[in-house]
Order: structure tokens, then sequence, then C-alpha cells
């Protein structure tokens, strides 16, 4: 039985979709968000206590505070405070005799468990929250009550104002009919307007409401259960009162059960984004942790960016960098590429920007900035980092994941009418970048991707990337039927990497210094700058005895993918187990940027791990002609299995097997077909390859400049490579089944070689 085959008894029976805790402390915040709202998770569950206000923030929302030196995520009015009294007595959350927090990562929700103890009265309270995927503007927390004996329970909710980092001010409060309170302002500098809208009720009654303040008093009988809804939408247009309270009338109109039964529906639905590890539980848990973190902070409807905390905290000051580009975009790109476009869609309405920038700056196109938020200005903290004014890789980074849309979605209208004016903007940059010397083109006086390294020339990850963005644009020009300028591809060719032996050097002068993470091995994956195999080895194993231990997390899952590719088993599973188990704090697998910060949530270290399962393990890569593979399943793992991968337009089944076997299967195909591929290195042994099809299918298997000869079985072959291919990295393979109905064709590309001769 293959992986695909338990999909969806995976998705209902599969325990590491729940996460738990038992323990109010030690606590870090998780966070529920559906790409526009989000909320910090905390011990609380939606109850006021002593753990703080909990951070409520709306995806591109960013103004700045009082004192503040850029500009940053505005923090909202929080409305995860509610308040219980029992004839009079509080149920504070820390004096609960009992208590349980689970995270449901399936259904997006969190629901929080407490029991207290009042006099003869034991009372039980639950509290489901919820920030609804289906409708991005509207939260809720759903209440829960019981009671051993009659009693009164008075239940409080209100907005209340962020006093630290306020940057939004209320200008007036009111009460509407249904009974909504609403609250609207705007933020203090950009003076954008926001307005909240909240409805406390029960099935039978609703709210004693004044401005910023609603109450109820429900009355709990032995053996029966109370259900309070606190319902919340938030706006940030011209009327957006108005529209807040349309919102939240709607959402009350619909019902709570409507509601949840639809928000867990739409959870549904994305996580056919699952990724599904066998034989690992605790991978399997962090993985979906991961998964959950990047899907809560991106939606396809708002065309926003991910930070590297998401939508979870003020880290980083909520700004765009590389991270989003470089190590969210990619994974994103083939599990849910509505949402990537998403990510794209944010820099291109900050072309204009980066274009005065480049002009400001002397240079030709666009230089984007390398942190970025509301207009695409440069928002680096100069009081704290140089990185703004030298990291300029940036630039690169962001053509590449325009080209790599454009080679998973195989869209040409996309491309000439978005894709291609930053490519072309970026290639002018870099043409403009280099200095020419006797070496030929340098890039000098930059800020590393190892930034313990500042003011070099020649960073082996800034030119190599230059290269890439510049063969990506003539590459563009060319599907475009446009004459890309011969300079592109001269300043490519021409870009100095600096070498001692078979080693790149990570800059000019390098002398074997501590790095901070990986920068030379980022020629090897993801840029796939064409080095021998005796060169990607010696780069791996020299830079990754330099590296700082206590360097980001993103860093050793790229060391994992170059040891994957490289066939290092034991190795790259070593690698991408530190990639992440060092960083994990918390009950709900929150990911810290390094071992020793608080920088919780970290969604590029998240998603660099994912490259590691994605690009490294089953050696998936982004070429113009196929879908690449090189399939290598750590020891002791079952298998590896991606139920829904996007190529061109059609949906893809992705397992990795042991004995390193590849199963690939397009899913809604005419003909079902799978196509098993088995990792190949050159050797006396052929290449294996095996199509399963039902019967009275015919199989034709082309591979390109091989030999090609049945093995036993209707569809399964035997490959021998012609000399004139052994120097070449990937072979073709083109599969066509055919029957009295039509045919399929499936093209794959398969690694046969660690690097380029």
């Amino acid at each position: 039985m293959s992986l695909a085959d338990n999909d969806e008894a995976s998705r209902t029976s599969d325990n590491s979709w729940l996460l738990h805790t038992e323990s109010r402390l030690p606590w870090l915040r998780a966070y529920l968000g559906n790409g526009r709202l989000a909320v910090q998770l905390t011990a609380e569950g939606g109850l006021a206590g002593d753990q703080g206000e909990p951070l409520h923030l709306m995806a591109e929302l960013y103004d700045r505070a009082q004192g503040a030196e850029v500009e940053h995520p505005v923090p909202l009015p929080s409305w995860s405070t509610l308040r219980l009294t029992v004839d009079s007595e509080p149920l504070n959350p820390e004096a609960a005799s009992a208590y349980r927090q689970d995270l449901d990562l399936r259904r997006g929700q969190a629901q929080t468990h407490f029991r207290w103890v009042v006099g003869d009265t034991e009372i039980q309270v639950s509290t489901l929250q919820a920030v609804l995927r289906h409708e991005p503007n509207v939260a809720l927390i759903r209440l829960t009550a019981t009671a051993t004996v009659p009693c009164t329970l008075h239940i409080s909710a209100g907005l209340v104002p962020r006093r630290e980092m306020a940057a939004y001010s209320e200008v007036e409060a009111g009460v509407a009919e249904m009974g909504v309170i609403w609250s609207a302002g705007s933020t203090i500098e950009r003076g954008i307007p926001v307005a909240i809208a909240a409805a406390l009720y029960s099935p039978d009654q609703v709210g004693q409401n004044a401005p910023n303040q609603a109450t109820l008093d429900v009355e709990l009988q032995p053996d029966a259960v109370q259900n309070v809804t606190w319902l919340v939408a938030v706006r940030r247009d011209a009327n957006a009162r108005d529209a807040a309270v349309a919102d939240l009338r709607r959402a009350v109109t619909a019902g709570v059960e409507r509601l949840l039964t639809d928000h867990f529906a739409a959870w549904d639905t994305l996580w056919q984004a699952d990724i599904q590890v066998k034989g690992d539980p605790e991978v399997q848990r962090f993985v979906r942790a991961g998964i959950f973190g990047l899907l809560c902070s991106i939606r396809a409807d708002v065309p926003a960016s991910i930070a590297p905390m998401g939508l979870s905290s003020m880290g980083y000051n909520g700004h765009i960098f590389w991270d989003a580009d470089t190590w969210m975009f990619p994974p994103l790109l083939l599990l849910r590429p509505e949402l990537a476009r998403s990510m794209l869609a944010y820099r291109e309405n900050r072309l204009a920007a980066a274009r005065t920038r480049a002009s400001e700056e002397g240079y030709a196109g666009a230089m984007f900035p390398w942190e970025s938020a509301t207009d695409g200005d440069d928002t680096t903290p100069l009081s704290i980092a140089r990185t703004g004014l030298r990291e300029h890789h940036i630039t690169a980074c962001v053509a590449l994941a325009q080209w790599q849309y454009y080679l998973a979605t195989g869209d040409k209208t996309w491309l000439a009418n978005h894709g291609w004016p930053l490519l072309e903007a970026s290639a002018q940059f870099w043409v403009s970048r280099v200095t020419h010397g006797e070496r030929g083109y340098e890039i000098r006086d930059v800020i590393a991707a190892d930034e313990y390294a500042e003011n070099v020339d020649n960073d082996a990850f800034t030119n190599g990337a230059a290269r890439a963005a510049l063969l990506a644009a003539t590459a563009a020009a060319k599907v475009l039927d446009r004459e890309p300028p011969a300079a592109w591809r001269l300043v490519a060719d021409g870009l100095v990497l600096g070498r001692e032996g078979d080693l790149v050097l990570e800059y000019d002068g390098y002398d074997g210094r501590v790095i901070k993470q990986g920068d030379v091995e980022l020629l090897t994956y993801p840029l796939e700058y064409p080095l021998s195999e005796a060169s990607i080895a010696c780069n791996l194993d020299t830079y990754r005895r330099v590296t700082d231990v206590d360097g980001p997390a993103m860093g050793r899952s790229i060391s994992s993918v170059v040891a994957a590719q490289l066939g290092r088993r034991e190795d790259a599973h070593m690698l991408f187990a530190g990639s992440y188990v060092p960083h994990l704090w918390g009950p709900f697998y929150s990911l810290a940027e390094t071992r020793g910060n608080g920088q919780v949530n970290f969604l590029t270290g998240v998603a660099g791990a994912l490259q590691a399962l994605m690009f490294g393990f089953a050696g998936i890569r982004l070429h113009h002609d196929a879908l690449a593979v090189d399939p290598l399943l750590p020891e002791g793992w079952r298998g590896l299995h991606f139920p829904a991968l996007h190529w061109r337009r059609q949906v893809y089944s992705v397992s990795v097997l042991p004995d390193d076997h590849l199963e690939i299967s397009p899913h809604g195909a005419a003909i079902p077909l799978t196509l098993v591929l088995q990792r190949w290195r050159p050797g006396p042994e052929p290449l294996l390859v095996e199509a399963r099809v039902g019967e009275g299918v015919h199989c034709i298997l082309v591979a390109m400049d091989w030999q090609v000869e049945p093995d036993e079985g209707a569809c399964a072959w035997r490959l021998y490579p012609a000399t004139s291919q052994l120097h070449k990295a990937f072979v073709l393979l083109q599969l066509t089944a055919t029957d009295e109905g039509g045919s399929v064709t499936l093209e794959v590309e398969q690694r046969v070689r660690n690097g380029d001769t």
C-alpha cells in the first residue's frame, strides 16, 4: 500500500493534529490567524489573567508609535479579556484547580478548559477561540459553562486599548442595534481608519452594553450547559465603522455553529498543503505546527507577505525581509500557490518605490529594501543595523521568487504582466551595480548573507544570486519573445567567484572566521550554481565547521539539503534535526530564531526545515522542462508523503519511500498512473523506472539520449546513459500511458549526478 492510500485516514485519526498542555507555565505564545487577523494565544484562553494582554494584529497595518524609530504593526485593542465572576467571586484563570489547553491545528482553533471550586459549587468553563478563515474580518470566543449547583455566572467583555507600542487612537465609541458595541479611530501617524465591532450574547439573550463594554448574566443549573459567544469584527476602511458593524451583524445572523462549521471546512481545504512524515511523530508534530503558523499569516485575497515571525508578534517590527522571498515562498509555492502569489503581489505593489530608491542611489532598475513595510521604503532601524545600507542581495531574492512562480505555474500571461517588470528591473540594477576589473565583474562593499561579514567584496551568495537573477531575466525575455540585452548574459557569466582549490571563498580575503549562517552553501541550493561534486562537498564540510552554533535556525536546513544531494543520509538527517530541535520552545512547537533568544514563532526557520523535507529528502527542483526529483529518505522513517504538490496547474501526490523510491501520481488524470523512480548515481547498475497503471493501458517511456530497455513486467524499464550524457546532472523522463479513450503524459526530471563537471 502506498502512503497516498491513507491521506484521509491520516487527517482524521492522527493525534499529531492536536497539541496540548496541562501547565500554565512556563509559557510562550502560539497564535491563531486567518492571514488578515491574528490573535496571540495565552494560557488564559481568552480570559483576563496575569499573562498580560495578548497581542491582536492585522496584516498590512503598520504605523509608528510615539518615539519609535521605524513603523511597526499596529497593536489593535484587545478583545481576548473576558472576566468571569460567580456570586461576586472572581474566577481567575490562575486560581483554577484543573487546567488544560488544546491547539487543534487541523481545525484552526484553541480550546482551554478550567475548573474552579467556589464554596460548595464546582464550575467548569471551556473557551473556544477561532479567527475565522472564511470570514477574514471576524474572530470569536465561545464560552461553555456548567455548575454542580445553581448559580449566576457574570461575564464582562470589552475592547481594551493597547498600552505598549500604542499606534492606534480611539476617536469615538458607541452602541448599535443587536447588542453591538463599536470603537472607531485611526493610527496616530498615517491616520489609517480602523474600527472594531463586538457583541456578547447567549442563545436567549444579548449583553447589557455600554461603549467598549458588554456584560451578561447567565444562570447555571446542574447537568445543563450554557453557551455564550463573544464575536468581534475588525475593519480598516474609509467607512471602517459601518463595515465592521455590518460584518458583525452578518456573523451574528449566521450563528456560531454555522460560523465554526464553515471555518473548519476552510481549514480542511487549506490542509491539502499537508506534509506527512511516517515513522517520527515528533517531526510530524513540528512540521504541522510550522505549516499552521505559515497558513495563519497569509491569505490569497490580501496582497501581503510574511514577516519572520508572521502575524504572531512584533518581532523584527513585523517587517518583510529576504526571509519571505527566499525561505517561506518556495514551500508555499508548491503547497498553496495561490497564497504564494500574494507574496509576489506585495513586492510588485512596491516596485515603484524600489525604482525610486535605485535612482537615488545612482543605479538603474529597481533596488528593493532590506526591510519593507507599508510603502516599500527601507524601514531598517539604522540605530541597530546597517543591513539596510549594504545587504543588496535582497533584490536578487525578490526577482528569483518571481521566476520560481513562473517555473512552477508556466503562466506566461502572469509572467508578462506581473513577473517580467520585476525581473527586468532587477537585471538592470545588477548590471549597473557591478564593477568591471581584471578578474571580471565584481560586486563590492556589501553585507553578506552571513551578516557577520560587513563591507566585503564579492560575497559568494550575493554574486551567485545576482548571476541567477540575470539568467532568469534572460530566460524570461526569451519566453516572452523579447530580446534581452547582451549585457545581462555578459555580466552573469563574468561575475567573480573566489576559489582556493575546490573551496569557494565566502568573500575576497575570507580567512576561516566564524560565520553567522551558510552563505556559500546557498550556491548549491537554491541557486543551483554549476559546481563539481568535489567543490559542493568541500564547501559543505568547510563552512559547517565554522558556522556559529547560536546562529539562526534556517542555516542548517540548507546544509541538510546539500548533504542530501550528496547522498549523505546520516548527515542530512542530523542537520535537519539541528535546524529545529534545539530551537523548539513551549508546548505548541514554537520555533525560536536561535537557541538562546525568545524570538519565537520564527517562520523563516520553519520554512527552512520544510525546504529540507521538500528539496532535500524529496530532492525537488524547479526546472524549465519539468519538476525534478532525487529521493533520499532518512534512516528510521517509513515514508515522506506530499498529498498535493502543485506543478504547472496540475496537482501531484508525491511519496518518498524506503530504499529511496519515489512515487509520483497526477490527481484526476484521465488514466490513473503512478511513476516509480529510485535514487541513482553513475555505476554498473541501471536506473530502474516503473509505471503502475490499470489493465489495458500501454506505456512508453522516453529518456533523452539514454538507452531504454524493457524490464520484467509490462511497464518497467532499465535505463543506461549514453557516454555523452554522463556529465549531465539530470535526465528528463517522459512517460506516456495510452488506452482506448486517449493518452496521458507525465514528465519528470531525475537527478543522476551530485554536481556539474
